[in-house]
């Protein structure tokens, strides 16, 4: 009886189950388009793949969740205590904005 698809083993290439190198080449490519900047296109060439596939590539990095998204920015804390406000509290909407820092109260 075959092996189900996730576990056939590319012996051609490196000899790994192919959804292992399908995530390897997707959380390369997801590295390429958030952290290096780079177009589909210039993945599509680095990785020697079609424009399409690597669209697919990084879709399929953050459908998989290889990746992790870190705001660095003061409103941070304020998206945070929004996000928390409103399930803590079942909220529809919940918007948390910074005081004036010149104010002196950072609790307006």
């Amino acid at each position: 009886m075959r092996e189900p698809f996730l576990e056939r083993r590319d012996a051609s290439k490196t000899g790994l189950p192919l959804r292992t190198r399908k995530l390897d080449q997707a959380a390369h490519a997801a590295w390429l388009y958030y952290i290096a900047g780079n177009t589909q296109e210039e993945i599509a060439a680095k990785l020697n793949v079609s424009r399409q596939a690597a669209q697919r590539l990084v879709a399929l990095a953050v459908s998989e969740k290889p990746i992790e998204f870190r705001l660095d920015h003061p409103l941070r804390e304020c998206i945070a205590l929004a996000e928390s406000l409103r399930d803590k509290f079942e909220l529809s909407l919940c918007e948390v904005v910074p005081s004036d820092a010149g104010s002196g109260d950072t609790l307006n």
